[in-house]
């Protein structure tokens, strides 16, 4: 709660500072804000408010990609809707919507990763990250509707990616934690 609060807080402050001058640092601290709500909605067991958050973060990254003239603005854009319709649609899993989350979030996002030519041996470890993200999300949603030889190939992909990740030196617990959720998920399947 106090997260909560802490985050909705500095969306009050940000919104109304875009209002006047919706710079692009403003509106990617708009966009991680209300990712960050999105995720402790999804954390306090409440996915629908989690998804209107996901949503609201994915309309602040438009309209960054749309307002920027900086190309590398434009492109980490581009990253980011993908990252919040990702989220979006792993709320969807969650809430046994996975037909919907594999038609309309994640066979999406991973055509738009894959058109991106992105491998497990791009310099940028986000890149990875995504691989990893979509490939993960995709073999949930399969195993959440019982697919599990559809489900299989994705996640043993998605922890093919976490694993490149955390042999590079750049890495967190973050990422070292999602090695063993990965690691978790496809056990279980």
């Amino acid at each position: 709660q106090t997260a909560l609060k802490a985050v909705t807080n500095a969306i009050e402050l940000f919104e109304s500072a875009a209002a006047a001058s919706p710079s692009d640092i403003l509106l990617d601290h708009l966009f991680f804000a209300e990712q960050g709500a999105g995720v402790i909605f999804a954390g306090l067991l409440r996915p629908q408010e989690a998804i209107e958050h996901f949503q609201k973060s994915h309309q602040w990254a438009s309209r960054l990609g749309e307002q920027t003239t900086n190309s590398d603005t434009r492109n980490r854009s581009a990253a980011m809707k993908g990252w919040a319709r990702g989220n979006i649609g792993d709320m969807l899993v969650r809430m046994d919507r996975s037909e919907e989350a594999i038609t309309n979030y994640i066979l999406p996002e991973l055509a738009r990763v894959r058109e991106l030519g992105t491998t497990d041996e791009s310099p940028n470890i986000w890149d990875v990250w995504d691989l990893k993200g979509v490939n993960e999300n995709l073999g949930m949603a399969y195993y959440r509707l019982e697919r599990y030889q559809e489900a299989l190939p994705y996640l043993r992909e998605a922890l093919r990616f976490i694993e490149v990740i955390n042999k590079r030196p750049v890495h967190s617990a973050g990422m070292a934690s999602a090695l063993a959720v990965v690691r978790a998920e496809l056990g279980e399947l």
